[in-house]
């Protein structure tokens, strides 16, 4: 199957008069995870469960080839982790997209564009 495709929560500008709501999305251990990519992502990763889990990333060759997955990174029970702002180079697949996954559906992902 497809990997599950996260919904992007746009912030708001500096100068808005409201704020926006977060949505996470639970980690199909299956199929993975997605997102496009722009440059301006933030990831939050949440580990609602009651032990210790896993997130991992996956990157491309950047324009010097060097390359650096974040492999199986652990969170605390209860913790919230951030990642970013996440660059294209480095890490955009060749469908325009961001790869991610968890080692539990305890754990859940947001994602947050900022402008």
């Amino acid at each position: 199957m497809p990997r599950q495709t996260l919904p992007v929560t746009s912030a708001p500008g500096a100068y808005s008069g409201a704020s926006a709501v977060v949505t996470f999305t639970a980690a199909n251990t299956t199929d993975k995870e997605q997102f496009t990519l722009t440059g301006k992502e933030l990831i939050l990763i949440n580990n609602t469960g009651g032990g210790a889990a896993t997130w991992t990333a996956t990157s491309v060759a950047d324009p010097y080839g060097r390359v650096g997955n974040i492999a199986a990174e652990s969170i605390a029970a209860g913790a919230i982790r951030v990642f970013g702002p996440v660059m294209p180079a480095g890490w955009e697949q060749s469908d325009g997209k961001f790869y991610l996954e968890a080692s539990a559906a305890t754990v859940k992902f947001a994602i947050i564009r900022i402008p």
